[in-house]
C-alpha cells in the first residue's frame, strides 16, 4: 500500500495506531517528526509490533531518524537509512536485539554532516557489522 502520509503524532497516549496488526515490513517515508515526538512519552508508533516487524526502509525523503522511533523493536533482522538521512536520534534503535547489521548508505558533501545521537544502537546485542562510507560520519 502506497500513502502520502506526512506525519504520524502522538496524542496523549495513542500511540497505538498499528495495534492488533500483523505488519511485518514498513517503509517510513516521513521526513522527519515533531522535535522529541516520541522520547517525550518514550513511545513508538510501532510499539504494539516489537515482535512482529523484521523490517524497516527509510525513504529518500527521510533527513532523521527519531528519537526511540525504532526502540525495542526486537524482531528486526534490516534497517535501510538512505543517503538523504543526516541524523540517527538518540536511542532510536535501543535494543533492536537481532538486528546483525546496519548499513548507513550516507554520501556526504563538503559542508555536512552526520550525527549519530548517543545510546542509537545499545543493545542491540546480535550487531557485530556497522558499514558507512569512509568518511561520512562526522560526531557519534
Amino acid at each position: 500500500m502506497t500513502t502520502n502520509i506526512e506525519y504520524i503524532g502522538t496524542k496523549g497516549d495513542n500511540t497505538e495506531i498499528f495495534e492488533g496488526s500483523n505488519l511485518t515490513d514498513v517503509a517510513w517515508n516521513i521526513k522527519k517528526t515533531k522535535e522529541n515526538e516520541y522520547a517525550i512519552r518514550n513511545n513508538s508508533p510501532f510499539k504494539s509490533l516489537a515482535s512482529k516487524i523484521n523490517n524497516i526502509t527509510f525513504g529518500d525523503k527521510v533527513e532523521q531518524i527519531d528519537d526511540y522511533l525504532c526502540a525495542t523493536l526486537n524482531k528486526i533482522q534490516n534497517i535501510t537509512i538512505p543517503k538523504s538521512n543526516k541524523h540517527i536520534g538518540k536511542n532510536a534503535c535501543y535494543e533492536c536485539r537481532n538486528l546483525p547489521t546496519l548499513i548507513i548508505e550516507n554520501a556526504t558533501t563538503q559542508n555536512s554532516s552526520y550525527y549519530i545521537d548517543e545510546r542509537a544502537f545499545a543493545h542491540c546485542t546480535s550487531l557485530n557489522n556497522v558499514e558507512f562510507p569512509h568518511n561520512s560520519v562526522t560526531h557519534i
